[in-house]
Order: structure tokens, then sequence, then C-alpha cells
């Protein structure tokens, strides 16, 4: 029966219908999905490298406040208190206290005897600025160095930070 609709008086016109109901199909189903993923990946990659631009301008600006930190020898002279301290009034002078999550303070002995005073913390909320600026202090006026530093991004487009700022005893 299909046979003779394919063979028939108007056979030709069923072939063509169904050919064109094929492509409709193929149309529908294949070439337009395609087509939106495509520029769905096309938007997600022009704002992954606005992101790129932004961090590499942010990581230069970074790099420009350390070159003009205090020398080593400098930074701290003078000022009392365990880096603990010097970190926690670093971030009230900032104003970040509603960010800190968790400020751990540890002291490890190192092979060589020398002690290292450690503090371990957890900003939440953070915006790239106020890191920044936290950084620069922690490295200027606290005499702290970053030993180590983790960044995410969270649901409301800001930074959730955890850091570990350290310094020989002593300094």
């Amino acid at each position: 029966m299909i046979a003779r609709l394919f063979t028939g008086e108007h056979g030709r016109a069923v072939t063509l219908g169904a050919i064109g109901i094929g492509l409709l199909l193929l149309v529908q189903f294949v070439v337009l999905p395609l087509a939106r993923s495509v520029s769905d990946s096309e938007k997600r990659l022009r704002s992954a490298h606005k992101a790129l631009v932004r961090a590499e301008r942010l990581a230069g600006e970074y790099v420009q406040l350390r070159s003009v930190a205090l020398p080593d020898d400098d930074i701290g002279a003078g000022s009392e208190g365990t880096l603990f301290a010097r970190m926690e009034a670093a971030g009230r002078r900032l104003k970040l206290d509603s960010m800190v999550e968790s400020m751990r303070p540890e002291n490890r002995t190192l092979p060589d005897g020398s002690r290292l005073q450690q503090v371990r913390v957890r900003l939440g909320g953070l915006g790239m600025r106020e890191l920044l600026d936290y950084l620069y202090e922690c490295e200027t006026s606290v005499g702290g160095r970053v030993d180590s530093l983790s960044l995410r991004r969270n649901r409301d487009k800001l930074l959730d930070v955890d850091m570990v700022i350290a310094r020989p005893e002593g300094s």
C-alpha cells in the first residue's frame, strides 16, 4: 500500500512532500538547536574573555601596588602585636569585619628552629577591589606574606577567599 503511494499518479508529489517534511524536521531538530548552541557558546566565550581581561588588569594593578610596598626590612618596623592582631586591625581599618568568616592563628617551628606565625583567613562576599586592598594591607602594614590563596566566585558574583598569611616570628 505504501509502495503504491510513491508510484501512483501522485507519486512524485508524495515523494517531494515526504522529502520536504524530512528536511523541515532536520532543520527543526538538528540545525536550529546546533545554531543556538553555537550562539550560546560564543556568548559564554565573550563573557569569559571579558573576565580574563579584567583579572589580568587587576593582577597588573596588584603587582604595581606590591612593587611600591615598603621593603622587607621596613615592614612593620616599630609596631607591636601578633600577626593575628595586626591582621584583625587591618580588617577593621578596611571595614571588612562582616566579611571575615574565620581567622585562625597558627605557630609553626621550622626545621632550622625558627618560628613562623601563620593566620588562616576565610572571607566571604568580597569584591576584587576589597581583596586587593586587604592583600596590600597584609603585606605592607601587617608585615605578612601570602603563603596560599584560593578564590571562588559565589552566587552573587563576589569572591569567597581562603588564604594563609605568614611571617617569621619576631619581625
